[in-house]
């Protein structure tokens, strides 16, 4: 990784890029909004709001998303509920950096696992876990209900 790209935890200034970056991934979002999930979120011991930061500027360039899960059938893990680097910053291993840090922060905590749910149709992200030691354990679908 560019020795010019730091990781961090996420805070509130970071929210116009969270949410710009959220958008690459598929899930718009406002400023608004993520402002007042970071805070949410950034409140709470089990979750791990993170950033990947350009030291020149402070500009966030990634973001990750990790929380702690408990079921009753496999216990406690951690899972990564968002990643993204910015286009343009892929492939200098800032992601890796991300996960890295989640995975850390994971054994912090006691954890043994660190599970990742990816989109079928994110090609280039699978072969980014696959490279980063993580093993493909199943294929499932996701079912919603609007409420």
């Amino acid at each position: 990784m560019d020795a010019n790209v730091t990781i961090r935890l996420m805070e509130a200034r970071d929210a116009t890029r969270v949410a710009s970056l959220s958008g690459e991934l598929g899930y718009a979002a406002t400023e608004d909004e993520m402002r007042a999930l970071i805070g949410e979120l950034g409140r709470l011991e089990n979750e791990r709001l993170l950033v990947a930061a350009l030291s020149t500027g402070d500009l966030v360039v990634g973001w990750l998303h990790a929380h702690e899960i408990t079921h009753l059938q496999t216990g406690r893990s951690v899972e990564v509920g968002g990643l993204v680097v910015a286009d343009g910053y892929r492939n200098l291993r800032i992601g890796a950096a991300l996960l890295q840090a989640a995975e850390t922060w994971a054994r912090e905590r006691g954890m043994r696992k660190l599970r990742v749910r990816s989109n079928i149709t994110r090609s280039d992200a699978h072969r980014f876990y696959d490279r980063e030691g993580y093993t493909r354990a199943k294929t499932s679908l996701v079912f919603e209900k609007l409420l």
